[in-house]
């Protein structure tokens, strides 16, 4: 079972279509953890708010493992974005059993600021891994 919890926006509140966040939070329920999807340009205030509500249910639903799909992020940040992102992670579950699992995005330009994630978040000993299909991910992420 999978509960939808935020799409860009609190829940339940009606958004105009032109104003939904191009990211989408879920809670996948066996074994616990949190999916977040991207999908088209993703702004670097889009990233940081995406970081920031998905720690919170983390915190909230006890999740430490992210399957986080990129498969259609386009991008629209930057490095800098990444790392101020990547800062926030890491100053709330370093040494902790974290666990994020990526799935590529198909745009090259997206995918170069996708390994650059992984590559900022293990050199801060966070347990980050891309992954080119969604299952191979989830595989790894359930170990």
């Amino acid at each position: 079972m999978v509960a939808s919890l935020l799409q860009g926006s609190e829940a339940g509140t009606l958004v105009p279509v032109e104003k939904i966040m191009p990211y989408h939070i879920t809670l996948l329920e066996t074994p616990p953890a949190l999916e977040i999807q991207y999908i088209g340009r993703l702004s670097s205030t889009e990233l940081m708010a995406s970081v920031k509500q998905a720690m919170v249910l983390a915190e909230k639903h006890q999740c430490i493992r992210i399957l986080t799909d990129c498969s259609l992020l386009e991008g629209g940040h930057g490095v800098f974005d990444l790392f101020e992102g990547v800062m926030e992670i890491y100053d709330n579950f370093v040494g902790s059993p974290f666990r994020e699992a990526i799935v590529q995005s198909t745009d090259p330009k997206a995918a170069e600021l996708v390994h650059f994630w992984e590559t900022a978040c293990k050199n801060r000993g966070l347990n980050v891994q891309v992954f080119p299909t969604r299952q191979a991910a989830l595989d790894w992420l359930h170990t």
